[in-house]
């Protein structure tokens, strides 16, 4: 007796995995957030759906330009590692 298994994996990327030049769709933020930083984000407008467009990607770690919903935004890596992007939206631009 043989038994297959559908396994499903899901896999999102981070916001800081985004490559300079490059776009994708906010999937979610992480749920390891404070309530309060949380409704900063959704306040900056990364809600899941929203596009959002890396516009620089500065050296040494330092912190990644982002466009998003007409609003250039600076952030650094602890903030941008809390942002799931959907991977299978990325887009160059």
């Amino acid at each position: 007796m043989t038994i297959y298994l559908n396994l499903l994996v899901i896999y999102s990327m981070q916001l800081w995995e985004l490559q300079a030049k490059h776009s994708a769709v906010v999937n979610a933020i992480s749920d390891n957030v404070e309530d309060k930083l949380a409704s900063r984000l959704a306040e900056m407008g990364f809600e899941p759906g929203q596009n959002v467009q890396c516009v620089r990607r500065s050296p040494f770690k330092g912190p990644m330009v982002v466009s998003l919903g007409g609003t250039v935004l600076a952030l650094e890596q602890s903030i941008a590692e809390l942002i799931s992007l959907n991977p299978n939206t990325t887009n160059t631009i």
